[in-house]
């Protein structure tokens, strides 16, 4: 996964791997799509519990995955032949590479 700035030419931001999980309504208003990391455990040796949610050391980590608002997706479309989703919001593009 690939997060870029929009632009001429796009600037690439971030890159990770991992598993997209199903869309979740648990961070309201915002539509969240959670990720596990490659492997299932993140840096630090924290893992996901059942609800996929990261814990280390008993503190708390921010849930993992993409967050969407409505008010604010501009879209998003297929690309190199449909094995990439290119996720719009505002300034910023999200790639999805099928594996």
């Amino acid at each position: 996964m690939r997060v870029l700035e929009r632009g001429d030419p796009e600037m690439l931001l971030a890159v990770f791997q991992g598993n997209l999980g199903a869309l979740s309504h648990a961070k309201h208003p915002a539509l969240f799509w959670p990720v596990c990391p490659a492997g299932g455990q993140q840096q630090g040796g924290a893992t996901p519990d059942a609800g996929g949610h990261f814990r280390r050391d008993r503190d708390h980590v921010e849930d993992v995955g993409f967050y969407l608002r409505r008010d604010r997706f501009d879209g998003a479309v297929g690309r190199v032949g449909r094995t990439v989703l290119a996720i719009i919001q505002g300034p910023v593009l999200i790639n999805v590479r099928r594996s």
